[in-house]
């Protein structure tokens, strides 16, 4: 069995994310999600628990999907090899992405001792300016975000930000 690594933040998952995972399916037989932090980004909106829930239930129905908790720090290549993983999947989305992507991907060769690649994957039309950061955005400014999260999403948002 083929399996891959999808690691991110995932705050929210959304169609961007869902795009690159169903292009790695075309390819592997099993996804297994990494829900991490990104050390880069403000505090999240959902918990660890809430994300791997969200992506859970969106997913219920295709047993090739599989969602973990990063919570220690620890490089993503290591988690990849502790669940049998020689490969790590990426999404492109611009010339910026790329540069930032071809440079963790070297490091990512090299500590593992050539034995984790990354594969990337690019957005497909109409997915290119989905991120996470624009959906809560658009949300707090009052804008429908339906076209860029799943519905379960979307509630879990609506839900969440009422609190």
């Amino acid at each position: 069995m083929k399996k891959t690594l999808y690691p991110g933040s995932f705050d929210p998952i959304t169609y961007g994310h869902m795009d690159i995972t169903q292009q790695a399916l075309n390819i592997f037989d099993k996804v297994i999600i990494a829900i991490s932090v990104n050390p880069k980004k403000n505090s999240g909106l959902f918990t660890f628990e809430e994300r791997a829930n969200l992506i859970k239930k969106i997913y219920e129905n295709d047993d090739r999907i599989e969602v973990i908790q990063m919570k220690e720090t620890k490089a993503t290549v290591d988690l990849a090899l502790n669940n049998g993983c020689n490969t790590l999947i990426r999404g492109l989305r611009n010339i910026t992405d790329f540069a930032e992507e071809v440079n963790l991907s070297e490091v990512n060769l090299l500590i593992s001792d050539n034995k984790v690649h990354t594969v990337a994957f690019f957005a497909n039309p109409g997915k290119t300016t989905i991120s996470s950061t624009n959906v809560k955005v658009l949300f707090n400014l009052g804008k429908d975000i339906s076209k860029f999260v799943h519905p379960v999403v979307e509630d879990a948002i609506k839900n969440k930000l009422k609190e």
